[in-house]
């Protein structure tokens, strides 16, 4: 469900919150059959972030993709029934967990706001 091309992650927030954080992932799925997918890369290439988010969830089975550019600093969350402000609310809850240092919460929070929109 994490798929980190950066290499950041587990060296950011430890194997055991990766761990915590693919949980919940596959709990989701278990519960609602819907698949979150978080894909953290070092940089778009100049693209833009939701338009890269959007390419890299067309080549899953995603439902909704969290799309982490490390490099630029930048999250797009996009998916089934997430329109442009959904998905940012849900990107905004992410940084502000990690603007505090929080980068198992802040996956989570991603998570749940994700859950929330995909619902609709």
């Amino acid at each position: 469900y994490i798929t980190d091309e950066s290499g950041q992650l587990a060296e950011e927030i430890g194997a055991e919150a990766v761990a915590n954080v693919n949980a919940r992932l596959a709990s989701q799925h278990e519960e609602n059959e819907r698949d979150i997918h978080i894909l953290i890369v070092d940089s778009t290439n100049g693209e833009d972030t939701d338009a890269a988010a959007a390419a890299a969830r067309s080549e899953t089975d995603a439902d909704a993709m969290i799309f982490i550019a490390v490099n630029q600093q930048e999250i797009a969350v996009v998916g089934e029934n997430i329109d442009a402000q959904e998905g940012e609310g849900a990107a905004n809850a992410i940084i502000t967990a990690f603007d505090n240092g929080n980068f198992e919460n802040g996956m989570m929070n991603g998570i749940m706001a994700t859950e929330m929109h995909m619902e609709d």
